[in-house]
């Protein structure tokens, strides 16, 4: 080029070449260079005197709420439900009724058993307090009626025997009048014994017999009332009916659960940590 030998033209072109190489690299480092670093801005200090403290900790958990007392209310007797006043979720006394059984039949035994323990009871009074005054009185007069016509039917008889010895009567009037006299003897020694007894009162033996009627008579009336008691199913304690087990109509088993009941005045809250 422009008549320059090659040898010459080639090393010119190659020194320009790496000259201007050079430059455009020296400038490209040039603008690959980061930018200076900004200032940090400055954190704000706070002091404090140094104290001793303890610290809660607050932890939240999930847990279950359990009522301490919780119960399942069973019958204690078995029957036809008739009556049941309480819905679920209601609040309910110590002593209120849940459910109430049918119990006529029993109550029928209960009022024929108390009528029998009221004259058992009569008679164990009557014998433990003796005999009355009048009654007294009465075998008082028929005894002495008695020994009357006994002392009458003696002295008739020593008269018929004095006759006889004399020929006055014969031997049938005789036999009549001893006859006579031995039966006014029986009277009165029945009479007599009559008013010693109502007298000594009734005999110990005989007292204790009644007593012991009377009290097994009380303790069959204690039975049926316990009996009718049952067919009563009461709140054991205060508390909230939280599910009803059975309902008007319904046959209970002997055993038979009425009623769910729990008591929310003292809880339990179980949580796993």
């Amino acid at each position: 080029m422009n008549g320059l030998p090659p040898t010459l033209y080639t090393r010119k072109t190659l020194v320009a070449l790496s000259l201007l190489a050079g430059g455009l690299l020296a400038g490209a480092v040039g603008c690959s260079q980061p930018p200076p670093p900004q200032a940090r801005p400055t954190s704000p200090v706070r002091v404090t005197t140094v104290r001793r403290e303890s610290v809660a900790q607050e932890v939240r958990l999930a847990g279950t709420v359990v009522a301490r007392t919780n119960s399942e209310v069973a019958s204690g007797a078995a029957g036809l439900v008739i009556e049941y006043p309480f819905r679920e979720g209601a609040y309910v006394k110590q002593g209120d009724v849940l459910a109430r059984l049918r119990s006529v039949t029993l109550s029928i035994q209960w009022e024929a058993a108390r009528a029998t323990e009221r004259e058992k009871l009569e008679h164990y009074k009557q014998l433990a307090a003796g005999y009355r005054e009048e009654e007294q009185r009465q075998a008082k007069a028929a005894a002495s009626a008695a020994r009357a016509d006994y002392e009458y039917a003696r002295a008739k008889l020593v008269r018929g025997r004095d006759a006889r010895r004399k020929g006055a009567i014969t031997d049938d009037e005789l036999d009549q009048a001893i006859s006579a006299e031995q039966k006014a003897r029986s009277v009165y020694a029945e009479k007599k014994a009559l008013f010693d007894l109502k007298v000594a009162g009734y005999r110990e033996e005989e007292i204790a017999e009644a007593k012991a009627a009377y009290a097994a008579q009380h303790q069959e009336v204690l039975r049926l009332e316990d009996e009718m008691k049952k067919r009563s199913i009461t709140a054991p304690f205060n508390g909230f009916l939280v599910e009803r087990r059975s309902d008007i109509g319904q046959w209970v088993p002997l055993g038979g659960v009425v009623a769910t009941l729990v008591d929310l005045t003292e809880v339990d809250v179980v949580v796993n940590v």
